[in-house]
């Protein structure tokens, strides 16, 4: 296999204006914007969860190595400042920001022996991403592997498994850039699990699944908003620490445009001017789990050079043989229950050289629907995906 540069990350989708003075959402805006296109350009009518923060943080670090038309495009799709140093001051001050109680942000590289990375690349990686290197041999790259997928898996509680597949890295793999995503918190007025019973869920105008439905009747801050055609719906986790945005298509075939005008809004658009209402919910207890290929939706986004092995330029990484980029991986679920929620996600870019009727309003969850992790000290929405129906997973075609 030739050279390899393997970048793992988790994403999450943030939210400012560029005006802000501060660091961290100055990063924010940028994720926010990334995350957005990254979610519309996914397409597919499947479950699906992604996180934009992962592949964001994977693509921002190549970015710092990143020279001529290569770093153009990175910039210009991820919305990233020209200054590198500003870049990495902003996801310094992000991921600062992030860590809690409830979240779990790691980075680490890993480096093989001899391997002649620039050491002013590590230093801008260690400042903006705060990650820590580790020397390995990819020559035996299952035992690479392992330990990688190892560091993922304990930095996710188990929740992320063999984000590396076989294959992937070889006896020529130079680096591997890995981080991690874990989020776990309480609704703050959960479901209570003995109300929960088999509902109806329209998948389209001619066809109905059942799945397990929750019921809570409580206060809850919506909206119905016309331009999007979409009631939204803030589920809010205990301490105010995080909510999921549901956004619930009036059509049961509207999903589609949903996601095209959700593009043309930004999220703090979508979210605001919602207000505080009895209601009662039912929404549908789920688990999405996936592998994702997203080489395909980012050359479509714009990121032709880096997979091109005689256009990328990755020489602010190493000063020897040019790397390119091969595979970008992103493993990633989601599972919503009567307690709250439980997330977790992991990116690889891996590049070579070359029911109750209670007396209120009702909010029915019953055909699909987009949601938003969305993360409260940032502004930033971790996790976004949308559940159409019943799904054990799915690998996207490379």
């Amino acid at each position: 296999m030739r050279p390899a540069l393997v970048l793992t990350a988790l994403l999450a989708l943030l939210r400012a204006k560029p005006s802000i003075a501060s660091a961290a959402f100055s990063g924010a805006f940028s994720n926010n914007q990334f995350s957005l296109e990254l979610y519309s350009a996914l397409g597919g009518e499947e479950s699906l969860v992604v996180s934009p923060l992962s592949l964001l943080l994977a693509l921002a670090m190549s970015y710092l190595g990143a020279k001529a038309r290569t770093a153009e495009q990175l910039g210009s799709v991820l919305h990233l400042p020209q200054e590198r140093g500003v870049a990495a001051a902003g996801f310094a001050a992000m991921l600062r920001h992030l860590d809690g109680a409830h979240l779990d942000v790691a980075a680490r590289i890993y480096l093989q022996k001899g391997f002649g990375v620039k050491q002013a690349y590590l230093n801008a990686t260690l400042q903006g991403f705060g990650v820590t290197a580790q020397e390995l041999d990819f020559k035996d790259h299952e035992d690479a592997r392992g330990v990688i997928n190892e560091w993922v898996e304990h930095r996710t509680r188990g929740a992320v498994r063999q984000v590396i597949q076989p294959h992937v890295l070889g006896a020529r793999t130079q680096m591997v850039l890995v981080s991690a995503l874990y989020f776990r918190a309480h609704w703050r007025k959960g479901f209570n699990s003995a109300l929960t019973q088999p509902g109806s869920f329209r998948v389209s105008r001619s066809k109905n699944t059942t799945v397990p439905m929750m019921h809570l009747t409580s206060a809850f801050h919506l909206k119905h908003d016309d331009g999007l055609g979409a009631t939204v719906l803030d589920l809010p986790y205990e301490n105010d620490v995080a909510s999921m945005f549901i956004l619930l298509p009036d059509d049961v075939e509207g999903l589609a445009t949903l996601k095209e005008r959700v593009l043309g809004m930004e999220w703090k658009g979508c979210f605001e001017d919602l207000k505080k209402d009895l209601v009662g919910l039912s929404l549908p207890r789920f688990r999405i789990e996936n592998s994702l290929n997203l080489k395909k939706p980012l050359i479509e986004l714009g990121l032709t050079d880096m997979f091109n092995q005689k256009a990328a330029n990755f020489s602010g990484i190493s000063g020897g043989e040019g790397i390119y980029i091969t595979h970008v991986l992103q493993k990633a679920f989601v599972e919503v229950t009567e307690e709250g929620t439980e997330a977790g996600a992991a990116s690889a870019v891996v590049g070579t050289s070359r029911s109750l009727v209670p007396p209120c309003p009702q909010l029915v969850v019953d055909r699909p629907f987009l949601f938003v992790l969305w993360d409260t000290a940032v502004n930033t929405a971790l996790f976004v995906g949308q559940f159409t129906g019943p799904y054990k997973g799915q690998s996207l075609p490379t």
